[in-house]
C-alpha cells in the first residue's frame, strides 16, 4: 500500500513538473524590469548604504548556522546530510550574496544573491521528494537539480548581458517547489509530524513575494522601511521553520 501511494505521489508530482515546465517554455522571453533595482528602502545608517536591505540578510547567516548544526547529527543518513548541507550553505550564500548586492544594486550583485536561493530551492525539492516519497529518488535527483538551478542563474546573467534578459527558466527554479509542496505534502503521513512547519515555510514564501512587490506601497504606510527588508525576515523565518522541522524529525527518530 505505502509503495502504491509512492508512486502515485511521483506520478502527481511529475505531471505537475512536466505542466509547468511546459507552461514557462510557451511563455515569450521575461525581462528583469528595468527599474528592478530602484529599491523604496535606500537610507544608509553609519556610513552604511541601503542599510535596512543589507542588515535584514544577517538572520540568513545566523540560521544557517542552525541548521548546519543540525546536520551534524549521526542520526541523519549521508544523503539527508548533504541535502540539508546544500540548502544551509545555499541560505549562507544567499545571505552574504544579497547583502553584496543591496550594497550597489547590479545585474552581476543580483546573480551572486539568486545563486545561494537556487541552491536552497533544489535543495529543499531534493529533500522533500526524499521525505515525502522516497529516499533514493530524492538522492538521485540532488545533483541534477543543483545543476539546472545554478544554470538557470547563469542563463539569466547572460542572457541579460546580451540585452536580451530572459527570466524563464529562473522563475521555473523557483516556482516549482512552490507548486510540488502542496502535491508532495497533502494527506501524506511520511511527514505528518512535520507537515505544519512545510506549510507555514509556505506560507511565508508567499508573504515574502507579497512583500517583495509592493516594496514602495509598503515604504509609504510605514515610513520607515520598505517591503524588500520584510520580505528578507519573512525569508528567514521561512528558512527558520525548516530548522525547526529537522529538529522535530530528529526528535522523532531519537524516540
Amino acid at each position: 500500500m505505502a509503495a502504491q501511494s509512492a508512486r502515485t505521489l511521483l506520478i502527481f508530482s511529475a505531471l505537475a513538473t512536466v505542466l509547468a515546465v511546459a507552461v514557462f517554455l510557451f511563455l515569450p522571453p521575461i525581462q528583469q524590469p528595468p527599474d528592478y533595482h530602484l529599491f523604496a528602502d535606500h537610507q544608509p545608517w553609519f556610513g552604511l548604504p541601503n542599510a535596512a536591505n543589507i542588515l535584514s540578510n544577517v538572520p540568513f547567516l545566523w540560521i544557517a548556522w542552525l541548521g548546519w548544526r543540525e546536520t551534524c547529527n549521526p542520526i541523519l543518513a549521508a544523503p539527508e546530510v548533504w541535502q540539508l548541507r546544500v540548502f544551509f550553505a545555499g541560505l549562507a550564500i544567499t545571505g552574504f550574496g544579497s547583502a553584496y548586492y543591496h550594497w550597489a544594486p547590479d545585474m552581476v550583485g543580483l546573480a551572486w544573491d539568486r545563486a545561494g536561493m537556487s541552491l536552497c530551492f533544489m535543495a529543499l525539492m531534493s529533500w522533500l521528494i526524499s521525505r515525502c516519497i522516497q529516499p533514493r529518488i530524492g538522492e538521485r535527483l540532488l545533483p541534477p537539480l543543483l545543476i539546472i538551478g545554478l544554470f538557470s542563474v547563469g542563463y539569466w546573467l547572460f542572457s541579460e548581458l546580451e540585452g536580451r534578459g530572459d527570466l524563464r527558466l529562473y522563475l521555473l527554479v523557483q516556482f516549482l517547489p512552490v507548486l510540488l509542496l502542496p502535491v508532495l505534502l497533502h494527506r501524506n503521513p511520511r511527514v505528518a509530524a512535520i507537515a505544519a512547519y512545510l506549510w507555514s515555510l509556505l506560507g511565508c514564501y508567499l508573504l515574502a513575494k507579497f512583500f517583495e512587490m509592493l516594496d514602495k506601497p509598503v515604504a509609504d504606510l510605514l515610513g520607515v522601511v520598505g517591503g524588500h527588508p520584510i520580505k528578507h525576515l519573512l525569508a528567514a523565518m521561512g528558512a527558520y521553520l525548516v530548522v525547526l522541522a529537522v529538529r522535530r524529525e530528529l526528535e522523532n527518530r531519537a524516540v
